[in-house]
């Protein structure tokens, strides 16, 4: 017999939230409900706005429920010592603890088990697991539904387990006997014992045909044919290129020459496969089936390393490529994954599976005329001693206008205390060795004290950026200390285990971020869980640019959609370290080649709107939006979804509270990110919506979302402001303490810029209509905003 059980919340903190809806379900192995208990709550406390929204559970309907404490006893008679079944789990736990129930029952987590068996959703949410498996979920967001659908999902979860392939088995098997996961004889118990014939997922790269892309001999491509022919490096801007038209043009130029072409783009898995390219990622991203082995000899695994392993398993018998991409990873199975992945090709350990992914990627990458990178590879290829990537001396950068940002990226190095206790938990020797002998969790425990201490309280987010007068601290000494115990503790090892090896030399990279180098900007903040990162990155990133990379490739054509400012690329050359009298060619969109020559949509403005730090600002922002959606509602009988943007979460909050009520009497769903579920879950209800909808969301979110296909049915877009973002990289605070003035240099021409993107975005994957800009402050900064726009594009005030 089990126990599921859900909770309904005032809140996400159990110490100062309230319960007010709880179900319990008894329930036997086959599912057969044998009991049920369900009740509403006086939480004591209003109910927030958005949790009645999502619940619909109102102020009015627990007025006169009884108080939690009042049923207490009851509920714990209830549960008693049975399993205790839910998804995500241990948030209902945590409530039912902090109000005074004693729980030491074993707990299952389905939402855990659903990781493990299905490796590739995109959220996991039980929202959107009932929605996609056809489990009945009636009531979302209601207690006793909730339960009822989990029981479902339960069900699921063990037929995928009946399912695995026999020739799994045994090394599933092998990894749970050496763990204690809480599903372990769930496993173990439904696990096949015989042969059965299962149809098998299909290789994944079976799933999509490889054919020659077509040339369309379209303005851009005629361009682009003829700037290949010359052997001249140039950047050329159109709008309207695509992916599409770049590979076609420079395969069949390159099958003419002979010669061979590296493009680097920020969306190589958008290419369709064409014989004449190959693919290749970073060693990080591919499965090495030698170091997967070599973890599988570990004497015990943890809870989130037996989930990810046979995670692995089950993915690894279908999977062609052996790319990370291919499956979802939970926030603490990243850690697990570097200690599989082909991260050994970084250092100076040998390779001799003859199954390694990466390996043959890289063969590939080889043979073929073209290869697709990401500019992140291209560039932590090009400061390498030994690079990552075959020699091509021809480059072609897609979407130039973005790779500072990639290149800042790609130069940023990260360290995490899970990166080395990882590491060093899969190398044992003759001595006491563990993770804990090597003292990483004291250095990273002060390192946490010292942010504590020396961190700026005005800072937006906790951040401690190194200075010269940090390193004379008596605390940094103490730090230093214990680098140098690490340090002399890893090289009285000689052991040739390769784990020991990349811990050498991630060790040796934090203490060169953790030495005060005038070349090198190091700074300490605190991820998700309160844990101290220490973050790195060179303070020369154009100078890095501009000896490191530029010279190694001839020709060099760069190729921008919105990278031009004043008609010129003058600051895009100048953040990149280009040269200034590298040719541009600035190509107006035609109309047989643009999607935006004759604009189907308007662009509209509002500069009379009051002043963006005045009361009323709001309230005339959220009638515009209003009156937009419901006027779009009568002229179209189809559904037309629309896009909120903004650029806060605390705005995201303040205009869905406001919206929620306003959109119900008209039939339109608001779906807001960090309110209605994280990016994946609601990426997955905007897909499967069957009502008209508004999505609200930062800059991050808008990109997930134009990234799904159901971004066609978008047809508006609201920018609330004007995309201003503070200089957040401690890398581009310093340079910037040099510009005369450095809103005018870099923050405004980046905010035009990012406006730019947004549009030329929107226009691109969605079925525009209208994008209203709210931000009275358009007409301002001399007019730059406005001149930016294309001369086929004019604003248009409403």
């Amino acid at each position: 017999m089990y126990l599921a059980l859900d909770l309904e919340t005032t809140g996400l903190d159990p110490t100062n939230d309230k319960i007010i809806e709880i179900a319990l379900i008894k329930f036997k192995p086959d599912g057969t409900i044998v009991d049920e208990f369900q009740s509403l709550f006086n939480p004591q406390i209003p109910i927030p706005p958005f949790i009645q929204n999502l619940t619909k559970i109102s102020n009015d309907n627990v007025q006169n429920a009884p108080l939690f404490q009042e049923l207490a006893n009851q509920i714990q008679n209830f549960i008693g010592d049975l399993p205790i079944l839910g998804h995500s789990v241990k948030f209902d736990i945590s409530f039912l603890q902090a109000n005074g129930l004693t729980l030491p029952n074993q707990i299952l987590d389905t939402f855990h088990l659903a990781q493990t068996l299905l490796p590739d959703e995109k959220s996991y949410s039980l929202e959107i697991l009932s929605e996609k498996y056809g489990l009945t979920h009636e009531s979302k967001h209601r207690a006793l539904d909730d339960t009822r659908v989990t029981i479902e999902l339960y069900q699921l979860l063990l037929q995928k387990i009946r399912e695995i392939p026999f020739q799994n088995i045994a090394a599933i098997k092998q990894i749970i006997y050496k763990s204690n996961w809480a599903w372990k004889d769930t496993f173990l118990t439904h696990l096949p014992s015989k042969k059965f014939k299962i149809r098998e997922k299909e290789k994944n790269n079976l799933t999509t045909t490889s054919h020659h892309l077509a040339f369309k001999n379209s303005v851009f491509q005629t361009t682009l044919k003829n700037q290949l022919s010359s052997g001249m490096d140039a950047l050329i801007e159109n709008s309207a290129y695509s992916l599409e038209e770049i590979l076609p043009t420079l395969a069949d130029f390159c099958e003419q020459s002979g010669e061979k072409y590296l493009i680097a783009t920020p969306n190589p898995d958008k290419i369709h496969p064409d014989p004449r390219l190959a693919k290749l990622s970073h060693p990080d991203c591919y499965l090495c089936p030698y170091r997967f082995q070599n973890f599988l000899t570990k004497p015990f695994f943890q809870d989130s390393e037996t989930r990810f392993l046979i995670k692995i398993i089950i993915w690894k018998s279908c999977t062609s490529t052996g790319e990370r991409i291919e499956i979802s990873l939970g926030e603490e199975e990243y850690a697990t994954w570097d200690q599989v992945s082909a991260l050994n090709h970084l250092y100076e350990t040998t390779c001799n599976d003859k199954n390694c992914f990466y390996q043959k990627a890289f063969e590939q990458a080889i043979k073929k005329p073209i290869l697709v990178v990401h500019p992140y590879l291209l560039i932590q290829s090009s400061i390498r001693e030994k690079p990552l990537i075959p020699t091509h001396h021809r480059l072609i950068i897609d979407a130039i206008e973005e790779f500072e940002t990639q290149a800042t990226n790609a130069l940023t190095i990260h360290f995490s205390l899970e990166s080395f206790t990882g590491l060093a938990s899969n190398f044992q020797s003759t001595q006491e060795e563990s993770p804990n002998f090597f003292n990483f969790e004291i250095l990273f425990g002060l390192l946490g004290i010292f942010l504590e201490k020396y961190a700026d309280n005005e800072e937006y987010f906790r951040r401690l950026i190194l200075n010269q007068s940090h390193y004379q601290t008596i605390e940094w000494q103490k730090i230093k200390g214990v680098l140098q115990n690490i340090e002399t503790k890893l090289h009285a090892l000689n052991s040739e285990n390769e784990n020991l090896a990349i811990l050498k030399a991630k060790f040796s990279n934090l203490e060169k971020c953790l030495t005060l180098n005038s070349h090198l900007l190091t700074w300490i903040t605190l991820n998700s869980r309160q844990m101290p990162i220490i973050s790195s990155c060179s303070t020369q990133i154009g100078k890095l640019l501009a000896q490191e990379l530029w010279p190694k490739y001839h020709p060099f054509i760069g190729l921008s959609h919105y990278g031009s400012l004043n008609h010129n690329l003058e600051f895009l050359k100048q953040r990149l370290h280009l040269n200034k009298d590298l040719p541009e060619l600035l190509l107006e969109p035609k109309s047989e080649t643009s999607p935006i020559s004759t604009p189907p949509f308007k662009l509209i403005i509002h500069p009379h709107l009051p002043n963006i730090y005045s009361p009323s600002n709001q309230t005339e922002t959220i009638n515009i939006i209003k009156d937009t959606l419901q006027s779009n509602l009568s002229c179209n009988s189809n559904f037309n979804h629309s896009f909120l943007l903004t650029n806060s979460k605390t705005a995201i909050e303040h205009l869905y509270e406001s919206l929620v009520k306003i959109l119900q009497p008209l039939k339109i769903n608001a779906l807001a990110e960090g309110i209605s579920g994280g990016q994946g879950k609601i990426a997955q209800l905007f897909k499967n919506t069957s009502s008209t909808t508004l999505l609200i969301g930062t800059e991050k979110f808008y990109h997930a979302i134009l990234d799904q296909k159901a971004a066609s049915t978008l047809t508006l877009l609201f920018i609330h402001r004007l995309p201003f973002l503070p200089i957040s990289h401690p890398v581009h605070q310093l340079e910037c303490r040099n510009f005369t003035n450095d809103f005018t240099q870099y923050t405004l021409p980046l905010a035009i810029l990012r406006l730019k993107r947004f549009i030329y975005e929107f226009n691109t994957a969605c079925s525009p209509q209208k994008i209203q800009i709210l931000d009275p402050r358009i007409e301002n900064y001399n007019g730059l905003f406005l001149e930016s726009f294309p001369s086929h594009l004019k604003p248009v005030a409403g």
